[in-house]
């Protein structure tokens, strides 16, 4: 697996009434081969999964957990993991008024506070909405998920690095549980709480309880 192949694969799947495929968009393409390309250089330890990307965040960058703003401030945020991305590059599409997104504030407050980068991903990598509004969100079907979760094999062998995974909801926990021994490596033994939706504080001592175990095995 390369990440031109990964990239390949993701634009392939088709958009749908209650789904849309950002990859079909060169900006999320590059968006996506400039994070990764950052990760190849910096062997990630750890794999965070949520759900589905948001209207507001990863449909738009093509970057888990990550939302325009956080884009075109990444070097002056230090950011460490969106090294890189800058005003100098075309990397969003709301160019007047970066989007915002929360679940995004709360991801990459707690990767700051805690200087710890891990590889963003989702276990449907498609922006899932209601039938024919782009402008939503819904969480991912369980049909969706079966068929889209694979490519979470494929960054895995794209970074044979990656010696833990850790689900965001429990929506992303269940399906790496059913994958069992088809991933090669830890499952974190609990899902970390979604951010959002009165979930912050747990979110937090989550994130830091998964750094210091880290931190712990030489690994950050």
């Amino acid at each position: 697996m390369t990440i031109e192949k990964l990239i390949e694969k993701l634009a392939k799947v088709e958009s749908s009434t209650i789904l849309n495929n950002q990859y079909k968009n060169e900006l999320q393409r590059k968006n996506l081969e400039l994070y990764l390309k950052y990760f190849v250089e910096n062997p990630p330890k750890c794999l965070f999964v949520g759900e589905a990307p948001s209207n507001l965040g990863g449909a738009l960058t093509g970057i888990a957990f990550t939302d325009e703003y956080h884009l075109k401030h990444a070097d002056r945020m230090n950011y460490v993991s969106l090294k890189g991305f800058n005003e100098s590059n075309i990397v969003v599409e709301h160019r007047w008024k970066p989007s915002e997104e929360d679940a995004a504030g709360f991801m990459w407050k707690e990767l700051v506070d805690n200087k710890f980068f891990p590889l963003l991903w989702n276990i449907v990598p498609f922006h899932t909405h209601e039938k024919e509004n782009m402008e939503s969100y819904r969480n991912p079907m369980s049909a969706e998920v079966d068929a889209y979760w694979y490519f979470v094999k494929d960054l895995l062998e794209l970074f044979p690095s990656i010696k833990w995974v850790c689900a965001v909801g429990d929506v992303s926990f269940k399906a790496l549980k059913c994958g069992g021994d088809s991933i090669k490596c830890v499952i974190y033994p609990t899902p970390i709480r979604q951010p959002v939706r009165g979930g912050a504080v747990t979110f937090r001592e989550q994130v830091k309880a998964v750094a210091e175990r880290l931190r712990q095995k030489g690994w950050l």
